[in-house]
């Protein structure tokens, strides 16, 4: 039945009909029988009202059609970002899947930092990737990328931001520059006239922080041999206070530096093989983009330095022994809540020979 608003009408009028049908019906009862049923229709007039009325009232919400109202998400400056940028598209792609639109739906002090197509090919996510990948994967990928507040940067230190998604995000420079960074991925301020929130471009996608270094070594297949040398030594990545930065070497480097196999890394000389791990990992917070301005940075290994360089707008780590340079291959991996793994291709000597 359709849905109208004349059941009310229908109710009324019945009622009205009873009332009539009640008094007609008792003009015509003769005086003798007039007490006994007079007695009777007091005592039964009511329930059978009530009996009736129900009746035409359940009736009568049968015949209403239940309505869902959607309410209706008028677009907002960001989302006509979001989804009228092409080289956002892939990202937009992520937001949709995930089921997290309405995130970007509101004009509030909230930092998006949006990861370009070519940003999320970088880490080999893509259009078609995107189809293949679960949606919670998806929703954790967005909410790393998002930040509930104005990321208020500055350019003299990096800035820990909460992330929607739960883990921190680390950001540095100024919001009126393009010179800003986070995790050590540039960034690019997006003007958005008419919002309150912050959208910054990025040149390569964050990678949410693994549980421990253990666990981002050990799911990193082409640094086990650094794992070995960690195990052979028994040197702990963690720091005693503030941060570790730790330059891993691939398997290939190792390789290359004599170690052709895990099994030649334990039969290595304990003290050599603990000075070289030592000299990869560097005391302090050091994303990608904090060693460009710097010549040196000093090692755990009883404060032996790494000689820095750039040379095709990379950083070139060189070591005391090394004659040739090490550049990063994977930067900016956060492992706990205190330690970056950048992945190199070489294997710093800091003197000893092997």
């Amino acid at each position: 039945m359709k849905a109208n608003n004349t059941y009310p009408l229908i109710v009324l009028t019945s009622v009205k009909f009873l009332q009539t049908a009640g008094l007609n019906l008792q003009n015509g009862i003769s005086s003798q029988q007039s007490a006994q049923k007079n007695f009777m229709r007091r005592t039964f007039r009511i329930p059978v009202y009530m009996v009736i009325l129900t009746a035409i009232l359940l009736l009568a919400n049968s015949c209403k059609k239940t309505v869902v109202v959607t309410p209706t998400i008028s677009s907002t400056p960001l989302y006509a970002l979001l989804i009228g940028d092409t080289s956002l598209s892939v990202f937009n792609a992520a937001v949709q899947k995930a089921g997290d639109s309405a995130l970007f739906h509101g004009i509030d002090s909230i930092t998006v930092l949006a990861p370009t197509n070519a940003a999320l090919l970088a880490v080999g996510i893509t259009s078609a990737a995107i189809n293949t990948m679960p949606a919670k994967s998806l929703d954790s990928l967005v909410r790393y990328h998002y930040i509930s507040s104005a990321a208020n940067l500055n350019d003299s230190s990096y800035t820990a931001y909460k992330s929607l998604l739960g883990p921190a995000i680390y950001g540095f420079g100024s919001t009126d520059s393009t010179s800003s960074f986070f995790n050590g991925r540039a960034a690019a301020l997006q003007k958005l006239p008419g919002s309150n929130a912050l959208v910054y471009k990025l040149s390569m996608a964050l990678q949410i922080p693994a549980p421990s270094a253990d666990a981002l070594l050990s799911a990193d297949t082409s640094l086990s041999y650094f794992r070995e040398a960690l195990n052979h030594t028994g040197i702990s990545l963690a720091p005693s206070a503030g941060w570790n930065t730790v330059l891993a070497p691939d398997n290939n480097s190792f390789i290359a530096a004599g170690f052709a196999t895990p099994a030649a890394i334990d039969n290595a000389d304990l003290t050599n093989m603990t000075n070289i791990v030592l000299y990869h990992i560097l005391p302090g917070q050091y994303f990608s983009n904090t060693f460009t301005p710097l010549s040196t940075v000093t090692s755990s290994d009883t404060a032996k330095t790494i000689k820095l360089s750039i040379a095709g707008g990379q950083v070139q780590f060189t070591g005391n022994n090394n004659t040739t340079a090490a550049t990063i291959t994977v930067p900016d991996r956060i492992a706990g809540t205190n330690i970056i793994i950048q992945k190199i291709n070489g294997v710093l000597m800091p003197y000893e020979s092997i």
